[in-house]
């Protein structure tokens, strides 16, 4: 699997903080999503629990968001409320 810095302009501040969770290489599914997600793709994608997905769409979504505009710029809709409150916090921690 390819390493998260091939990811297309990533920022290296969120590259030192994905490598402080020690996670050296890309999954199957973050590899297959996210430079396609950053090139304004649509994408369809479905995979097991604990196989990256939400670093997947994640890590564009973050690296798309524009910290000055004070308004929501990304949706995520998830069909529990317990999956949103587990989304929202590895997003915070990529985030910070």
């Amino acid at each position: 699997m390819a390493s998260f810095n091939t990811i297309t302009d990533i920022p290296k501040a969120l590259l030192e903080i994905i490598d402080t969770f020690n996670f050296s290489q890309m999954s199957e599914i973050q590899d297959k999503a996210i430079n396609p997600i950053l090139e304004g793709k649509d994408i369809l994608a479905q995979s097991k629990t604990g196989s990256g997905k939400t670093l997947a769409f994640g890590i564009p979504a973050i690296m798309r968001t524009d910290m000055g505009k004070n308004k929501p710029q990304t949706i995520i809709i998830t069909p529990t409320r317990e999956l949103a409150e587990q989304i929202a916090i590895e997003l915070r921690k990529i985030a910070a």
